[in-house]
């Protein structure tokens, strides 16, 4: 039997009270419940007292892979991730921190060669229809033009929207990485063209970024709604739209 990840004692002793609803800390039991996978495993303990299904421990009993119960470190040895949810803060590997730590558990999606994307388009389509502000991190915005216009024609809402980019690649800026290509005046008057105008205005704005400032000199993709919602696109708008390669992309609550 194959057992998901590891968790803390005091994590472990308010999932026992909630499993059984008892009074409980319900915003411990929550964050934990964030990250929640399969069958998760605790210190022998917990675990008979957790696992009251004896078709559990039989199976655990019966499983080629023995655990060692000395402690939860080397109980998280024989999980799939190996970690341990942790009730403190500021921990380190194997623990993950079920208050603000590094490693998310957040929505992902990897299509691969070939792969047809309409899921990933309707997914983002949905993120994106009701935002008022979306800010596009891509420093190679201009060499994939094309994709990126199939893209917001396919996927932003035609409503009042202001687009942002970043600074790197404004015309106007100076920039010392003579790779990252800029926007020509065409290219950003092209958007609020295709934004259309109600009924005499655009709806669509186009205009470089002023207070992202953690945005910079970064390899990744990103696109920003409304400061709330973080889309990461680890091979950019282009492999999203042409699927000869791989496509991945992450949604994430915005830390600002």
């Amino acid at each position: 039997m194959n057992f998901s990840l590891a968790i803390d004692d005091i994590l472990a002793e308010e999932l026992c009270k909630f499993r059984v609803n008892q009074q409980c800390d319900i915003d411990m039991v929550e964050r934990t419940l964030h990250y929640y996978k399969g069958y998760p495993i605790f210190t022998k303990g917990y675990f008979d007292k957790y696992y009251t299904d004896k078709n559990i421990q039989r199976n655990l009993a019966q499983s080629n892979s023995s655990i060692t119960w000395d402690s939860i470190e080397t109980i998280s040895k024989g999980t799939i991730y190996k970690v341990i949810l942790s009730s403190q803060k500021n921990v380190n590997f194997p623990y993950i921190s079920i208050y603000d730590d590094k490693v998310e558990n957040n929505f992902t999606a990897t299509f691969m060669q070939n792969d047809n994307r309409q899921k990933a388009k309707e997914h983002l389509k949905a993120l994106l229809e009701n935002a008022k502000c979306i800010f596009v991190y891509d420093l190679y915005l201009a060499n994939n033009w094309a994709s990126f216009l199939n893209f917001i024609q396919e996927c932003f809402p035609r409503k009042q929207l202001s687009i942002l980019y970043p600074k790197e690649i404004d015309s106007n800026t100076i920039n010392t990485n003579p790779h990252i290509p800029k926007l020509t005046q065409e290219q950003c008057s092209e958007i609020t063209k295709i934004g259309g105008k109600s009924p005499n205005k655009n709806l669509w704005s186009f205009k470089v970024d002023n207070t992202h400032q953690n945005f910079t000199n970064l390899h990744d993709r990103y696109l920003i709604i409304d400061n709330k919602i973080e889309i990461i696109l680890t091979s950019g708008i282009d492999n999203l739209i042409d699927d000869s390669k791989d496509f991945t992309y992450i949604v994430r609550r915005h830390k600002q």
